[in-house]
């Protein structure tokens, strides 16, 4: 029975930890080898490493290097192509890299193969489904930042660029703003401060400490008021 060793890569260290997505991709593989009748010898895995690194800088990729050199040509088999990488200039290097040493590459079952100046076609549709990878993930990326702007938009508790909302302020459309009892409040310190009187004195009668009316005046000065 042929040898063949296996490549898995999941991008977060919470997909690492708890085998999600890692156990699927060793079953599809685990598939493909049977139906080829191929028979895996080794696992080389990154986990918790991002498609967009250079493959020589990944250890699971190193791994699948050593195996070769070590063992003479192998199939390599993956369970889909962005598994091997997430933007086209990795995707085209990390296979070049395979194939350099022997390897037959299989990716989502079917085997991925190498250029051949007679058929440029084959070169094109592959290096398309690696372009298309790579907008993908850019696209999910995109998606998820505008998704975390519109949640602290709605989230009155919150603001962009900070964390919890001041007192005597509120948030709209994602901003701070100053309510009317803090401008009004914020006026009457001032008016304190004007005849020389110290903060906790200034505050009594508005219910501060003294540690609160600096905070009001804080947050007055960063709201321009």
């Amino acid at each position: 029975m042929t040898t063949a060793i296996s490549y898995i890569r999941v991008s977060t260290a919470t997909q690492a930890d708890t085998g999600n997505g890692m156990d699927m991709q060793r079953t599809a593989i685990a598939s493909t080898a049977r139906a080829r009748g191929l028979e895996i010898v080794a696992e080389c895995v990154d986990a918790g490493v991002s498609g967009t690194v250079d493959a020589l800088d990944r250890p699971g990729f190193n791994c699948l290097v050593e195996a070769l050199n070590d063992r003479g040509p192998l199939t390599v088999i993956t369970y889909s192509m962005d598994r091997l990488a997430r933007t086209l200039t990795v995707q085209e290097a990390a296979l070049a890299i395979l194939w350099r040493n022997g390897a037959t590459v299989i990716a989502g079952g079917e085997e991925v193969l190498a250029n051949d100046p007679q058929d440029p076609i084959r070169t094109m549709l592959r290096q398309i489904v690696g372009a298309v990878s790579e907008f993908e993930r850019q696209t999910i990326i995109n998606r998820m930042a505008r998704g975390r702007v519109e949640a602290r938009r709605k989230d009155t508790t919150k603001y962009v660029g900070g964390r919890t909302v001041p007192a005597g302020c509120t948030v709209v459309d994602g901003h701070l703003v100053a309510t009317t009892e803090l401008v009004e409040i914020v006026s009457k310190i001032r008016t304190g401060q004007a005849a020389g009187l110290p903060v906790h004195t200034i505050g009594r009668p508005l219910g501060l400490t003294g540690v609160q009316v600096k905070r009001r005046l804080e947050t007055a000065e960063r709201l321009g008021i």
